[in-house]
């Protein structure tokens, strides 16, 4: 049990970082997020700031230590506010776009993030039941490098593809300009 739960550790860890990643490079589109949901300029920008920070420093937290309480909660408190936002957006009747994921996502608010506070706190009960262990900092240390690498090796897929493209239409260019200076 204690390496499923590890599993789902490292699985939300997985989730949490890649979306505040994602946010902390464009922090505007959640700014923009949180506006639309009625919050003040000022607070959105507070608010936007401290969503980012508490997914990576929480991100970080279910690396080194899923067995703290205190992690545990902020994935709830996470959770809870996102389904909020979703119940929110709802009640409002608008589309209101979702900056989960950063800006290049294109999904909205509403539903999605009430159904996804089940399997959050499904998580974290895991957590509690299966009573696991705080890995040593080395261990933790090469599970966060695993996770980054394959965030990394995610992102490089469609990289590859667009190298590939630009390769044939350099190849390209490179027959045209030939041709058409002879």
């Amino acid at each position: 049990m204690a390496g499923f739960a590890t599993t789902v550790a490292l699985l939300g860890a997985s989730i949490l970082l890649w979306a505040g990643l994602e946010k902390a490079r464009n922090p505007g589109s959640t700014v923009s997020t949180l506006r639309e949901l009625g919050a003040p300029t000022a607070l959105a920008r507070v608010g936007g700031f401290v969503l980012i920070l508490a997914e990576l420093v929480i991100a970080v937290g279910l690396v080194f230590w899923p067995d703290s309480v205190w992690i545990q909660a902020g994935v709830v408190v996470l959770a809870g506010a996102f389904a909020f936002a979703g119940l929110l957006a709802l009640r409002r009747g608008e589309l209101i776009r979702c900056s989960c994921f950063g800006s290049a996502r294109r999904g909205y608010l509403g539903a999605n993030q009430i159904k996804a506070l089940v399997p959050w706190l499904g998580g974290v009960a895991i957590l509690r039941v299966a009573g696991v262990e705080a890995p040593s900092p080395s261990r933790g240390a090469a599970m966060l490098c695993g996770i980054a690498l394959t965030m990394a090796g995610v992102r490089l897929v469609p990289v590859l593809g667009a190298w590939r493209e630009a390769r044939g239409d350099r190849r390209a260019a490179v027959e045209t300009y030939v041709w058409a200076h002879r």
